[in-house]
């Protein structure tokens, strides 16, 4: 009797039809959800049998939780707590999908899914910080890997487990770090992340530098999120290489302004217009030794901060002189310094860098912005479990307002923003819907400029797809005129379309009148965004075209406009359209 009594209880366990009030038990109403508590969750997996079809665990549980939807009403949803708790359980099996031969289709693989879904810390940390353009379950199978290795490594350090999971599930983009290496050259290696987990913790604990000198980590992870610690992990090197440059002292992050002076600059090379590494592979003893320009200047003093548990990041952006690569480092949990090399008579008026988490591109107020509603809120869980809601029920016809309560619930996530995007089109809603979603984006992100001028530019492409010129003309200077100062790369961007739209389409006196208006507006403004925006492509198509007396006027106009210092990359680029014209 005891063994048939027992034999119940796990089953409505698995099942999730009791709620865990106290020490006792009761059946709930078909459209209800168990009493949501930790205690709940613990003895969910503890009744679950060891056989268990995760995936198909994680499909009832969405039943179940689309019955309560159903019962309650959408819009409420969000309110739900029993909802959102067990939204986390369905939300972490739907991860288990296991390839034949993969860790979690072994028994330790399984193990450790297990035992990360009844660990609130874990769990929780590593959905609140899973973005929705993530290899998701490669990032479990990462993160139950290091769980089964370094138990007791992710019980001190579960940031570190999740920020390892989240960077490693994707490859690492062909042109990392920079377009001015090669691939074969780069000293790659050591790819396995337990490994990678293994050494950090090493290092953390205290490195020999040399015999009887021991130094820690310049920046404790203990006092850094997930998200952060991505910005430390996130590079391929072989670790040797890591451990080369460990060496260095660092003990306050602001010494990375120095270390960028250290490197010597490899004048010669510009001088050449030899921008590509030259020196064989690509390791940092050499660069740190032999010099290099910016881009490299850059990468070495990125890795040191890495290296010793700094978040660090490399920039590239235009100025004045031309194309430049400066450094970002995280000088104090949760601030970011993004002028190391920023020289302020370049003007450089913004700079670029990767995401890790997605290897996406990202501008530095993108990053402020990011770090300003950090994934450690109870917003950002709730925001990125209904997103994942969201995308289990991608085929509902309520799939749109499903992400519209991810997005109220955290209003400025960037991945709710573009699945909704990408919900305009696939379900390709009418034009009032599309005009109020991009006039919604506009406002959400007022204050930053990069994600405002994306859907500034998405509805004036909406316009234009209505011929509503009106509207598109009014929008596109309004644009201009808001950029033109602080932003002049976005407005030069902006400006360049419809008069390189002008060329390819062979109008090329008008194409010659609106550039030569453009120059004449911004007068005072040149620097590299408008070369590399509208100077560069307009001078480059009418040579093609054979416009050859256009491309001429328009290189006689503009050079005088810039200031062209020596060696810099924009005199190399100038030199190289004087070059095409001269072949002509």
């Amino acid at each position: 009797m005891q063994r048939l009594a027992v034999f119940f209880l796990s089953r409505y366990l698995r099942l999730g039809l009791l709620v865990v009030a106290a020490t006792t038990w009761g059946t709930v109403r078909s459209a209800e959800l168990p009493a949501f508590n930790e205690g709940a969750v613990q003895a969910w997996w503890k009744a679950l049998p060891a056989d268990a079809d995760f995936v198909k665990e994680s499909q009832a549980w969405q039943a179940k939780l689309r019955e309560a939807q159903d019962a309650s009403g959408v819009e409420r949803i969000g309110t739900m707590p029993n909802f959102l708790g067990w939204l986390e359980v369905a939300g972490w099996l739907e991860l288990a999908g296991a390839q034949p031969g993969s860790f979690l289709a072994s028994p330790d693989g399984r193990a450790a899914f297990a035992k990360i879904g009844a660990d609130s810390v874990l769990r929780k940390m590593f959905l609140a910080n899973l973005s929705a353009f993530d290899d998701a379950p490669k990032a479990a199978e990462i993160l139950c890997h290091i769980v089964h290795a370094e138990a007791a490594g992710c019980r001190e350090l579960p940031q570190l487990a999740v920020a390892m999971a989240l960077v490693w599930d994707q490859p690492f983009p062909e042109n990392w770090p920079h377009p001015w290496v090669k691939r074969s050259d780069l000293p790659l290696g050591d790819a396995d992340p337990v490994k990678r987990f293994h050494a950090f913790l090493q290092v953390r604990d205290g490195f020999e530098v040399k015999p009887g000198v021991v130094r820690k980590l310049a920046v404790d992870p203990k006092r850094l999120t997930a998200r952060d610690l991505m910005f430390v992990i996130d590079t391929p090197l072989e670790l040797k290489e890591l451990a080369y440059i460990l060496q260095i002292p660092l003990s306050d992050p602001r010494r990375l302004n120095d270390l960028f002076k250290q490197v010597p600059y490899d004048t010669p090379r510009m001088s050449r217009d030899s921008l590509l590494w030259p020196n064989g592979m690509y390791r940092l003893i050499d660069i740190g030794t032999k010099g290099g320009i910016c881009a490299d200047q850059a990468y070495f003093v990125s890795m040191a901060g890495k290296a010793q548990g700094i978040p660090s990041i490399m920039l590239q952006g235009q100025g004045t002189t031309g194309g430049h690569a400066w450094v970002g480092y995280m000088g104090s949990p949760g601030k970011w310094s993004l002028d190391v090399a920023r020289y302020r008579e370049g003007k450089y008026t913004s700079g670029v860098t990767w995401d890790p988490q997605t290897w996406r591109r990202i501008t530095d107020s993108q990053l402020v912005l990011l770090n300003r509603e950090p994934n450690t809120t109870n917003a950002a869980l709730k925001g990125r479990l209904l997103a994942r809601w969201a995308l289990m029920n991608k085929s509902a016809e309520n799939y749109p307002r499903l992400l519209g309560i991810a997005r109220e619930a955290w209003p400025h996530s960037f991945d709710v923003w573009q699945l909704q995007a990408a919900c305009l089109e696939e379900r390709k809603l009418p034009p009032p819907s599309r005009k109020l979603f991009w006039e919604n984006w506009v406002a959400a992100f007022k204050d930053d400029p990069d994600m405002r001028f994306q859907g500034q530019c998405a509805l004036l492409r909406h316009f234009e797809s209505l011929s509503d010129a009106k509207s598109a003309d009014a929008l596109r200077t309004q644009i201009v005129t808001e950029n033109k100062r602080a932003r002049f790369d976005l407005a030069s961007s902006l400006a360049a379309a419809p008069i390189l739209d002008l060329g390819a389409q062979g109008k090329w006196p008008q194409a010659w009148s609106s550039f030569e208006k453009f120059l004449q507006e911004t007068k005072g403004q040149a620097e590299g965004n408008l070369f590399y925006n509208l100077v560069q492509p307009f001078i480059e198509q009418a040579a093609q075209a054979g416009e050859n007396v256009i491309a001429e006027n328009a290189l006689k106009l503009a050079k005088p406009r810039f200031q062209i210092v020596p060696l810099s990359t924009l005199a190399v680029d100038f030199k190289a359209l004087e070059n095409l014209l001269q072949k002509q």
